[in-house]
């Protein structure tokens, strides 16, 4: 055989081998595509599943209906991607189909617990019946729903198995030909000559250089034979395997990325585990060990770390006796009968704490239907039944503080319809709680009424607050009248779904008003009557204490006119010697009749005060107290002089003394005063014959209040006498009537709204008077 075609076959035999690299390299490239797609599904699988947990947890604590269509479009996606991942064993296949129905049961209890949710709504109070409905389905529902995720991450690993185990084989055998090549290349180096050899060694360091990673390199091929032929060709496939090398790092890349998608959602899951405070195991059937726990479940059983073993006959120890039978039974029967297994029961700590849990589990079957593995969840509830039972104990307080109160109490939807009365509305119309569910006020009572409560009804819902009504209603065949406080009722996002009533009998109270209103009646006109009565009295008392003093009074106006009439009399005597001396004219006559006016005016004047002191005051007006007070001293200080007893008189300046009363009673009021007074100093100077008798009259402002204070020195009240002193017909006097100072607290008091007060001050007595302003 001739060196070229030696050199040709041996030159062949690389580039077949190469050729084969490319070959493997293209068919694991296309077999590589082939498991992104499978690993892609797994992903989305994953999330899917992920997302159907989220969802899951979602609708059973708001009970949110977008969940249910979620749910929905989740299952049309997780079967394209089963169809995508390709699994060959039949039990694969078969987990694939069971995970791919337990996405659709998922649904379906989904729409169960949506259900069940919206008839919770509606009704007043959540009973037995539908908690332990929701907390069937929600344990269906989790169980499922976990129980998806775990047999999804056992699929996600068997896709990355086989991956791992293509990607091993491949580079065993791209590293196997690569090292066929180098033989390959040694050879025909030996075969050929120096110029072969050196061809062949820059083939080789080319080689060497690809295999160190430098993919980049070019052999030389300068000179035009077989080797630069092959130099030439080896470079094509340096640059075919520099191609194919960055098509498997994109590979690879995307593969890790897709493991970081994959720990992330794993990561994710355990963050959702735990938020739910639940932990994750798997127990083997057959000898009943626990081949997978997570540290959630020890610590739920109240280990701090994860204990070394663990098994059913382990976890029935911690079970409370009074419960153990029914879980041990209950476990007996879902492995027998390969049913799902979710129960509830208290269970004693390592710590010796009672506490409640759920678990829940689903069985696996091996390839003839038997049940070897049992995969499930379990989850602390202790705060979940704390708050079920305080809930319980509240709602029976409500209860029965609703059906002791005597007050009607209901509860109706936005349709009028009853959804709960109290037993008082049962006793007083006959009726039962469960007989009037369903039923409108227009089934129980006559339209006339019913009417009233709708229309009422329907105002509290369209203003959306608390309304009180009297309501008219017919029970036991006498009308009542009730006061009815009723406010709309809202569920939690603020929407009214009813309208609650409080209803109060007031017939009895009704009644008594109107008793009460005809008595108010004649009751007005009796104080009317009473008082005008009274004020007669007052005005006649008033009017004895002046005509009292009338003689007194009498000599002042005498003692008042003296003056004056002296003044006349000389004048008329003076008339008759000038008219006999000549000296009557024109002029005298116009002085004498000047003087005489001006005396008979002053005549005129004192007549005139007397007269209006002496007549009653009809109505309330505004005086001035300090005017009021002198008019009375220029009336009656001659009175007072003739006692020896100065009387001064001091008021604040510039204060406004304006009061609104009647003048001529507050003016009576005063003289009382002053008489009093003046007794009492003529009376102390019986023994103290160099007393010289003071009065003093001050006036002043304080606040709104205008105080005049009436001070003598007269020795003062006895102290046992004090509180009796404005009694009616009380006298200390041998003469005295007793109804001075009682009149004079009257008037100042009832009449004009002020007070009057007295107190012993330094050598005698005090009286107060205030008044407003």
């Amino acid at each position: 055989m001739k060196i070229k075609t030696k050199i040709s076959v041996i030159v062949l035999m690389p580039f077949v081998a190469l050729a084969a690299v490319i070959a493997t390299i293209l068919f694991y490239s296309s077999y590589e595509k082939k498991f992104e797609r499978q690993r892609t599904a797994a992903i989305e699988l994953v999330k899917n599943t992920f997302d159907t947990v989220i969802i899951t947890n979602d609708i059973l604590i708001n009970g949110r209906k977008r969940g249910i269509h979620q749910l929905e479009s989740i299952n049309s996606s997780i079967s394209q991607l089963f169809s995508e991942l390709n699994l060959n064993g039949q039990s694969q296949r078969d987990m694939v189909k069971g995970i791919a129905a337990d996405h659709k049961e998922i649904t379906h209890l989904c729409i169960v617990y949506y259900n069940i949710f919206l008839e919770q709504k509606d009704a007043a109070l959540q009973s037995t019946e539908y908690i332990n409905r929701r907390n069937i389905v929600s344990d269906q529902l989790l169980l499922q729903a976990y129980s998806i995720v775990i047999r999804t991450l056992y699929l996600r690993d068997i896709v990355e198995q086989k991956e791992k185990e293509l990607t091993n084989r491949m580079s065993t055998f791209i590293i196997s030909m690569i090292g066929l090549l180098v033989i390959t290349v040694g050879f025909v180096s030996i075969k050929l000559g120096r110029d072969i050899i050196d061809g062949l060694t820059k083939l080789q360091k080319g080689i060497e250089t690809i295999s160190a990673g430098n993919l980049n390199y070019i052999v030389p091929n300068e000179i035009p034979d077989e080797i630069g032929i092959l130099a030439a060709h080896f470079n094509k496939m340096s640059v075919k395997l520099r191609e194919t090398y960055m098509e498997l790092k994109n590979e690879i890349d995307k593969r890790r990325m897709s493991e970081m998608d994959l720990r992330d959602s794993n990561t994710k899951l355990n963050m959702a585990l735990e938020a739910a405070h639940m932990g994750d195991w798997e127990l083997d059937l057959i000898d009943g060990s626990s081949t997978h726990r997570s540290l959630k479940h020890d610590q739920i059983f109240g280990y701090k770390k994860p204990l070394p073993h663990w098994n059913f006959s382990l976890f029935l120890e911690h079970v409370h006796p009074d419960d153990r039978t029914r879980v041990e039974k209950s476990y007996y029967e879902a492995a027998k009968n390969n049913q799902d297994w979710n129960f509830e029961c208290r269970i004693i700590r390592a710590d010796n704490e009672e506490s409640w849990i759920w678990a829940g589990a689903k069985s696996i079957m091996d390839a003839s239907g038997s049940p070897v593995q049992m995969i499930g969840l379990v989850q602390d509830i202790t705060e979940r039944k704390t708050l079920e039972t305080k809930l319980d104990n509240i709602r029976l307080q409500l209860q029965s503080i609703i059906d002791s109160t005597s007050a009607v109490v209901f509860l109706k939807d936005i349709q009028g319809r009853y959804i709960f009365i109290n037993s008082r509305y049962e006793m007083l119309f006959h009726l039962t709680k469960e007989g009037i569910v369903g039923k409108t006020d227009y089934d129980i009572f006559p339209k006339e009424f019913a009417d009233s409560f709708r229309a009422n009804d329907m105002e509290v819902e369209k203003k959306n607050e608390s309304l009180h009504f009297e309501e008219i209603v017919m029970h036991d065949d006498v009308l009542h009248t009730y006061i009815s406080v009723k406010f709309p009722m809202l569920d939690t996002k603020g929407n009214i779904y009813g309208v609650c009533g409080i209803a109060t009998d007031i017939t009895d109270r009704k009644r008594m008003e109107e008793e009460l209103k005809i008595l108010n009646k004649n009751l007005e006109s009796m104080v009317v009557e009473e008082t005008q009565k009274r004020r007669q009295n007052e005005q006649m008392l008033i009017q004895q204490s002046k005509m009292a003093a009338m003689g007194e009074m009498l000599g002042l106006i005498a003692h008042q006119w003296r003056q004056p009439l002296n003044a006349i009399a000389l004048t008329v005597q003076d008339m008759k010697d000038a008219y006999a001396y000549g000296e009557l004219n024109e002029e005298y006559i116009e002085r004498t009749v000047d003087m005489t006016i001006v005396q008979t005016s002053f005549m005129s004047k004192t007549i005139n005060d007397f007269r209006d002191f002496f007549k009653p005051s009809k109505e309330k007006s505004k005086f001035d107290v300090k005017t009021a007070i002198e008019e009375l001293l220029s009336m009656f200080g001659t009175l007072f002089k003739k006692s020896d007893l100065e009387i001064s008189l001091r008021a604040d300046q510039g204060a406004g003394l304006i009061t609104l009363g009647y003048p001529n009673e507050f003016k009576q009021v005063i003289l009382n005063i002053l008489n009093n007074a003046s007794d009492a100093v003529v009376l102390k100077r019986q023994s103290d014959t160099s007393l010289q008798g003071l009065i003093e009259i001050a006036i002043g402002t304080e606040k709104d209040k205008v105080i005049v204070s009436i001070r003598d020195n007269g020795g003062g009240i006895p102290e046992n006498l004090m509180e009796r002193i404005f009694e009616n017909y009380y006298t200390t006097k041998d003469k005295g009537s007793g109804i001075g100072l009682y009149m004079s607290k009257t008037i100042i008091e009832t009449n004009m709204g002020g007070s009057l007060t007295a107190r012993n001050v330094d050598a005698g007595a005090e009286f107060l008077i205030t008044l407003a302003l």
